[in-house]
């Protein structure tokens, strides 16, 4: 199976400046999605879809050759990630190169390891289906522990009385770590709310995905037992 891995690094990170090129544990963060990557396509089949030129420079220095800048309208707090694959994939098409899988790897998740991706694209093998989306056992339902406000008061999400979380209904919550796509729905759908997707089970140690200084400690902190 011919596949196409993407790693989207937008340079206007909000909560953590330049997180994309920021150093953990002793490389670039998204050195590792690339080396991850790099165990499954060679180099022309690893799109790095960034609109930075400051990415663009780190990714080369780290050894792999970006092949565009995304347009700035594919670049805002508002950008749509479907809309950034088509666009990546539209590019390789152009090219004369098709594949037959699509995989998203997002920087933000430098925990994954490299059974995690085989076996995401197992199960998309299996499925038949559009797509695949990592995901782990959400720590709250919406029958347990989650509410909303109405007058100032809190209501339950769901007019379920469940005092503890064994009893509450099983509930998923993407991990942001690896996506595996049928490169068709690029064409066929519009947005990802269309697209039926299958689930990918990771743990929870493997499951942080980066997006503040707190996430970030826990990943340094991980990341330096795991070299011991």
């Amino acid at each position: 199976m011919k596949t196409l891995f993407i790693i989207t690094a937008r340079g206007g990170s909000k909560g953590i400046p330049k997180k994309n090129i920021r150093y953990l544990c002793g490389k670039p963060l998204i050195g590792y999605s690339i080396d991850i990557a790099k165990q499954f396509a060679a180099n022309d089949s690893i799109c790095v879809s960034t609109d930075s030129e400051e990415i663009k420079k780190v990714v080369e220095e780290y050894g792999l050759k970006v092949p565009f800048l995304r347009p700035t309208e594919l670049a805002q707090d508002g950008s749509g990630s479907f809309e950034v694959l088509q666009h990546a994939i539209s590019y390789y098409e152009g090219k004369g190169m098709h594949y037959d899988a699509v995989v998203l790897l997002q920087p933000t998740s430098p925990l994954r390891e490299t059974h995690h991706i085989q076996e995401a694209v197992d199960v998309f093998v299996k499925s038949g289906g559009d797509g695949v989306c990592s995901v782990k056992i959400a720590e709250a339902t919406p029958s347990y522990k989650l509410y909303y406000e109405v007058n100032d008061r809190l209501v339950k999400c769901e007019n379920v009385d469940v005092i503890q979380r064994q009893m509450a209904s099983l509930v998923y919550q993407v991990n942001g770590s690896v996506y595996v796509f049928n490169p068709r729905i690029f064409k066929q759908y519009k947005s990802f709310g269309e697209v039926s997707m299958t689930k990918y089970l990771m743990t929870k140690e493997y499951s942080f995905d980066i997006d503040d200084e707190i996430d970030w400690k826990i990943c340094e902190l991980l990341l330096n037992d795991k070299n011991k």
